[in-house]
């Protein structure tokens, strides 16, 4: 599964939720859920553990199955660049397929740090990477 953890605001954090069209899945209001049905999948936001969490469902399980999520991951990375953005946080993502860890197993990938170091492609898994850059980026 993937994910981005970011320092926890939870006005920011339900505001950027609602403008971006996820739906309260709890009376908590820390279970949010974003669904693409011409994609059939989701985007899934938890606020819990002082974390701001995004997963995309169905995960993630293939190198090929990337591009079988490109909307998803649109939203995912969208959503995540603006609450980090607002909040001056860091955006990281969590890689469980074998290709998109770093050369020595690393599954983590920091691909932002606001202000200083705004969200790139170039520094996300090289799955998505692939989608949004092409190919011959990777």
């Amino acid at each position: 599964m993937r994910q981005f953890n970011l320092e926890l605001n939870l006005e920011i954090a339900k505001a950027i939720l609602i403008t971006g069209q996820f739906i309260c899945q709890d009376q908590a209001g820390l279970s949010w859920k974003r669904e693409l049905p011409e994609e059939q999948t989701a985007v899934i936001a938890n606020l819990t553990g002082g974390e701001f969490a995004l997963s995309i469902q169905p995960g993630v399980s293939t190198f090929a199955g990337h591009a079988n999520k490109r909307l998803a991951a649109g939203v995912y990375f969208e959503i995540s660049a603006k609450f980090a953005e607002r909040v001056q946080g860091t955006i990281t993502q969590y890689s469980n397929v074998g290709e998109c860890k770093g050369p020595n197993g690393e599954t983590e990938h920091v691909l932002a740090i606001y202000p200083d170091l705004p969200l790139r492609f170039e520094r996300c898994c090289l799955g998505f990477q692939a989608v949004f850059l092409g190919e011959s980026h990777v």
